[in-house]
């Protein structure tokens, strides 16, 4: 199949528009399936667009423009879970689009032509960068109540057993190589129905996942005490991490994690399979 050209409509911020070191997968590095060009703003003019795009892409969390009409359109959810608001932003733009791939959430709060979609990593930023693993703890996440607390109890367990931790905000690239180097990754859901991408980018990085439980997507491919460790409390977080960490058990958990998410979520693999979707679905 041909690639397709495709117009995608992003939030108006200067990350958005980054390519290799995206930090969401979709749209990062060169793919033979796509060709693409990033706008902050919704085209209206489809007549404008016939000869020059294929295809309109909403991106999660772009701007609320009005989706174009007569013209193949698809939009991805990824982050309606994380509040109300969050949720109804993406579904007033999914009653629009010819397309609807959703991440993670509840497929049946959106129109029946929706379809599991699941989140993709940037492995050309998220990977294993071969450098030393110096790091023995890290959590960069953004700020909650829960988070912030789990920030104190981390710094206070890996200063009394010895451990390096690594936290706090950074820029792509740092925050990438950060969590390359780091043996095992924290991470807190900002609510219970959340899938945060941090999953699938800390398995990339090879680093050992201790998470807060996360829906079951049987799309991921992801098993619980296999590839990951999901706990119910911070107290259960930190045994885990020191269990981990003693034991040198975080290899083996590294190892599976990295095998599954690099098997079924890179951005390769999710173009392909976008790429076979366009073709069903809009005869593209």
């Amino acid at each position: 199949m041909k690639p397709l050209r495709v117009l995608v409509v992003v939030k108006n911020t200067p990350l958005s528009f980054d390519r290799e070191i995206r930090l969401r997968g979709f749209f990062s590095y060169p793919v033979p399936e796509f060709v693409w060009e990033f706008t902050p703003a919704g085209p209206t003019d489809a007549l404008a667009l016939k000869g020059k795009y294929d295809l309109v892409a909403y991106e999660d969390g772009s701007e609320k423009q009005a989706v174009v009409c007569g013209f193949p359109t698809v939009c991805f959810v990824i982050d309606s879970t994380l509040s109300e608001a969050h949720y109804q932003v993406r579904a007033r733009r999914a009653e629009h689009v010819d397309v609807v791939l959703v991440d993670h959430d509840d497929l049946r709060k959106f129109p029946e032509r929706s379809r599991r979609f699941p989140y993709c990593v940037n492995d050309h930023l998220f990977y294993d960068h071969g450098d030393a693993k110096t790091i023995d703890v890290s959590f960069h996440c953004g700020s909650s109540p829960e988070r912030s607390e789990l920030r104190r109890k981390l710094a206070a367990f890996c200063q009394a057993n010895g451990h390096v931790y690594k936290s706090g905000i950074l820029p792509n690239v740092e925050y990438a190589h950060s969590m390359a180097r780091s043996k095992v990754i924290a991470n807190w859901l900002r609510t219970p129905a959340n899938r945060p991408h941090r999953i699938f980018d800390a398995l990339a990085c090879g680093a050992a996942l201790i998470t807060g439980c996360i829906p079951i997507i049987a799309e991921d491919g992801l098993v619980p005490d296999r590839d990951y460790i999901a706990v119910h409390s911070h107290e259960d977080l930190l045994c885990e991490a020191q269990r981990l960490l003693t034991t040198n058990a975080w290899k083996d958990l590294a190892q599976t994690g990295h095998r599954v998410v690099m098997e079924r979520h890179t951005w390769a693999v999710r173009a392909r399979q976008l790429r076979q979707i366009l073709a069903q679905e809009l005869g593209l």
